[in-house]
């Protein structure tokens, strides 16, 4: 083999190598980039499942209804129910029955809808309820055999999966401490159970509302006990959604570490400060406002259930107590815990209103970070113009539902100390509100830091043109030449429309490496020296 043919070949070789080595890298930049977008995107995971199941929920319920239809007896229009105050057509496909059609013709419609979460929560507390009973034996044995109480739990874990809430047709508003919810999910359950027993909508004869369902509780256990595991369920996104945010924000601040900019005092020239300083703050905020929330949500865990009416627990044993809680706790996954005393658990809503407080903490965080903003964005030619943001509406939009929640929250206040004795008629506003803001913050946030945080961009020239032409410099240049010195420079700046630095090198007041130092971000932006 002569040198040319091993050159040749020693060239193949080489160029073989280095396209390999070229599709090697840029594997390797095409898994990194979708790594960053899964870092960048991980607040909208939480989100995705539920979303998923819920449409897969909706198809079995439609065609669970169509089977229905077809099942009916006679007119597949409407059932007739009967109660003490008469009969009353009910929409022959419905799982709610003939009290809750009279409730919704005989008491105020807001138009408010239940959250889903709410509903989720009430389903989980009954089924701890009746598996509880049955296992206390708090019930009859003849009236729960196996068979019943499966069907039970089958048809609250169904309400609990979201598969009855176009049943749920109650406003979220109406019903004063909750009992329209109540009534309308008994209902619920006692048709769905019975149906899985054989029995015919609205029959009522294997599952009665009375005998089966509202047993072993009361309504002044139930909702606040739903309220609370509603609350808590929810918590766990909303926390997902706002450490995103923090994230992205100290992303951000390492982002803009070096661009030095002037910090403002009542919107005037104040000293040097760099952007990245200004969105760690941020994020320290939203941090926080996370911790605050954590830590006003562990009274959440505090449970009345078991303490039926008015917290004394009459009617039911303490193992009851116990073990209602602990299945509940099983199901949801959460920690929760009987209440150190059951009346005021059951009568006083400071709890929540604690709650609330945290979220409106959060919000006025929210609304101060959107205005900077818009200030630091505002322009592009007649404003400060030192960022851009990547969808300016959408920082109004933060700012909207902001103030919305400080809204809510104030609903709250006022629900709150509302209440008289063992009791308090306005806890459906209060949840109302409380899941209302979470379900606000969530969407806001989420949407934002998607969609107008991950694409700020900052405008380093502007920046430190701003800086360089105002009165900050005045007590970074006094370190070296002394405040009187300083002063003239600066005046003589003004006078002849100049920057500072362009009057210090005419001058030679400074040396260049000397200036440099001086106006480095590091040096103007820290206490160290």
């Amino acid at each position: 083999m002569n040198t040319s043919e091993i050159f040749g070949k020693t060239k193949s070789q080489i160029d073989y190598f280095l396209s390999s080595a070229n599709y090697l890298l840029t594997q390797i930049r095409m898994a990194v980039a979708i790594l960053g977008f899964l870092i960048d995107h991980s607040y909208s995971f939480p989100q995705l499942k539920p979303i998923i199941r819920q449409t897969r929920l909706n198809k079995e319920m439609i065609q669970r209804k169509a089977q229905q239809r077809n099942n009916q007896t006679g007119s597949s229009a409407s059932r007739v129910e009967k109660d003490s105050e008469g009969e009353m057509d009910v929409p022959g496909d419905s799982y709610y029955g003939i009290g809750t059609k009279r409730l919704t013709q005989t008491i105020p419609q807001y138009g408010i809808d239940v959250s889903v979460r709410l509903i989720e929560a009430m389903a989980q507390v009954k089924r701890a309820v009746i598996q509880s009973a049955c296992s206390e034996k708090v019930v009859s044995e003849s009236d729960f055999s196996s068979a019943v109480q499966a069907a039970l739990l089958q048809a609250c874990d169904e309400i609990a999966a979201g598969e009855f809430n176009q049943d749920v047709v109650v406003d979220g508003l109406s019903g004063a401490s909750g009992h329209a919810l109540n009534l309308n999910l008994g209902e619920i359950i006692a048709n769905r159970a019975g149906e899985i027993l054989g029995d015919s909508l609205g029959s009522y004869q294997k599952i009665q509302l009375e005998k089966h369902v509202d047993i072993a509780s009361a309504l002044e256990d139930i909702y606040p006990t739903s309220m609370r595991v509603a609350i808590l369920l929810g918590l766990k996104s909303l926390k997902t959604i706002l450490l995103d945010l923090e994230r992205s924000l100290r992303r951000k601040s390492l982002e803009f570490e070096s661009v030095v900019k002037l910090g403002r005092i009542n919107l005037q020239d104040a000293l040097p400060v760099t952007l990245g300083q200004e969105f760690n703050a941020y994020g320290s905020a939203v941090e926080r406002a996370l911790k605050r929330i954590s830590e006003a949500s562990v009274c959440l865990k505090e449970v009345n259930l078991g303490g039926t009416r008015v917290g004394t627990g009459f009617g039911v044993s303490h193992s009851f107590q116990y073990q209602v809680i602990q299945v509940l706790a099983a199901q949801t996954r959460l920690e929760l815990r009987p209440a150190d005393d059951y009346i005021k658990a059951t009568n006083s809503m400071s709890d929540f209103l604690e709650f609330s407080s945290s979220l409106r903490e959060l919000a006025c965080d929210l609304v101060k970070m959107a205005n900077d903003l818009a200030f630091l964005s505002s322009g592009p030619h007649g404003g400060l113009g030192e960022i851009t943001l990547g969808a300016s509406n959408l920082n109004d939009e933060l700012s909207i539902a902001a103030y919305q929640v400080l809204a809510n929250d104030q609903a709250v206040c006022l629900a709150v100390q509302g209440g008289k004795l063992q009791s308090n008629i306005f806890m459906p506003i209060i949840i109302h509100a409380i899941l209302s803001s979470m379900q606000m913050l969530e969407s806001s946030i989420m949407t934002f830091t998607a969609n107008c945080l991950s694409r700020v961009k900052a405008d380093p020239i502007r920046c430190r043109f701003l800086l360089e032409n105002s009165e900050a410099l005045l007590p970074v240049l006094a370190q070296e030449l002394g405040m009187e010195k300083s002063v003239e420079v600066l005046s003589e700046a003004k006078k002849q429309k100049k920057s500072i630095k362009e009057v210090l090198f005419e001058q030679n007041l400074l040396p260049k490496d000397t200036l440099d130092r001086l106006t480095g971000y590091k040096y103007m932006t820290s206490a160290q020296r």
